[in-house]
């Protein structure tokens, strides 16, 4: 390749994986969202923003919280302060929860179905005594 010849500008997108957390006993109990989990989080971002939700926020445990707590994806209703939804790795499973209400919503199988049954069901919403989708035709 010549000098003034350039690559091709190659889009992708970065995803950091805390060094320590293959250490951690949160890890080796399966309390912590995977490679894939995150993966899929961040192709939902688009969606989530279709029905409502302007952030997907995966926190990291912090050094002060018990050995059992591993990290955890947040999601906030846009312009909110405070998460909406909440999902969390549970061995096999990962877990959804309101926390508005601490109610749990469910177990599911990997986290897309998580995402997809929480937030496409938030898209319901009613209207004139039917749902209907959010952005059809009342």
């Amino acid at each position: 390749m010549h000098m003034s010849q350039t690559q091709p500008e190659i889009a992708g997108i970065v995803i950091a994986f805390a060094p320590h957390a293959a250490r951690s006993p949160a890890t080796a109990q399966g309390m912590c969202l995977t490679p894939l989990d995150r993966i899929v989080v961040t192709t939902w971002q688009d969606r989530a923003r279709l029905v409502g939700f302007d952030r997907m926020v995966i926190h990291d445990r912090d050094a002060g919280d018990a050995t059992e707590v591993g990290n955890f994806l947040s999601v906030y209703r846009s312009g909110q302060a405070w998460s909406r939804w909440g999902f969390a790795r549970h061995g096999h499973v990962v877990r959804a929860w309101c926390c508005l209400t601490l109610a749990d919503v469910g177990e599911f199988s990997c986290m897309a179905e998580a995402l997809e049954d929480v937030l496409e069901g938030m898209a319901q919403v009613a209207t004139r005594g039917r749902a209907r989708r959010v952005g059809s035709a009342a």
